[in-house]
């Protein structure tokens, strides 16, 4: 029986040391399963791709190709524009953060400072993004 038997994919290919290859693949894969989507609801070659984009045919192909994940930002931004969008790109935590920010070491403080007054303090995040601090003693208007 193998080793890995029960182990979750992510932890064989962090094991092999293969893991940032295989996502950069699976990245790309999907980015030229988009791409090729797109190409065709605008109705373009890849010929006309490589006119927009100011670059050749042969580029536009290794964009294409799944199995090449070397692509920069750059190219990617011409992408974009050539195929009427724009890239999105975004970086996830995939861990907990260690060390506490300062913004609930403020909320921490605020609290403590309310505690010492007797008074307690609610918060309430409305729908932008800075969070609004109520005192739970305070007078309504």
């Amino acid at each position: 029986m193998s080793k890995h038997h029960g182990s979750t994919l992510s932890s064989l290919f962090d094991e092999l040391g293969e893991r940032p290859e295989v996502e950069a693949l699976a990245a790309k894969k999907t980015l030229a399963i988009q791409m090729e989507k797109r190409m065709k609801a605008l109705g373009l070659t890849a010929g006309r791709l490589a006119t927009r984009m100011g670059t050749s045919r042969a580029q536009v192909q290794r964009i294409l190709d799944a199995n090449e994940a070397g692509i920069t930002l750059k190219v990617l931004t011409r992408l974009a524009g050539a195929l009427e969008g724009r890239i999105l790109i975004e970086f996830e935590a995939t861990t907990p953060t260690t060390q506490a920010s300062s913004r609930p070491a403020r909320a921490a403080s605020t609290k403590a400072k309310a505690a010492k007054k007797g008074r307690k303090t609610l918060k309430i995040t409305p729908t932008r993004k800075k969070p609004v601090r109520v005192s739970a003693d305070a007078e309504l208007a």
